[in-house]
């Protein structure tokens, strides 16, 4: 398959505005880290700045080639998804995109559970 420059322009369009998105979350971070007074603090910022990044990773429509290839006046056509005819349709139950998802919101949670807790003091 040929690259559409329309569609990988519209693409990149959207990857820097995540990207530039996700750059002031890690700034909010790592300022808040660098006024924190405790370790406590410290690693209560830390572990946002890690559910903040797998949040925001790249998996939007405005991030997906063949999303935006497939848009059609304001709606995505998933039907004619190319990607969908391999990995299955991202909105269904079971799909490649819908199993990644599932995965990323278990690894939040995880992180969110594990990483540390809300009253954990050190010493």
């Amino acid at each position: 398959m040929e690259v559409n420059e329309k569609i990988r322009e519209k693409l990149l369009k959207g990857l820097q505005e995540w990207k530039e998105n996700l750059n002031k979350s890690i700034d909010f971070y790592i300022e808040a880290i660098a006024k924190s007074k405790s370790v406590e603090s410290i690693m209560w910022y830390k572990k946002q700045l890690i559910i903040a990044c797998i949040k925001k990773l790249p998996l939007t429509a405005d991030t997906c080639y063949f999303c935006i290839a497939n848009e059609k006046e304001s709606r995505l056509d998933c039907e004619g998804c190319y990607y969908g005819k391999i990995h299955g349709i991202c909105r269904e139950d079971l799909s490649d995109f819908d199993k990644i998802m599932c995965v990323k919101w278990q690894l939040i949670n995880i992180v969110d559970e594990l990483y540390c807790k809300d009253d954990e003091k050190y010493e």
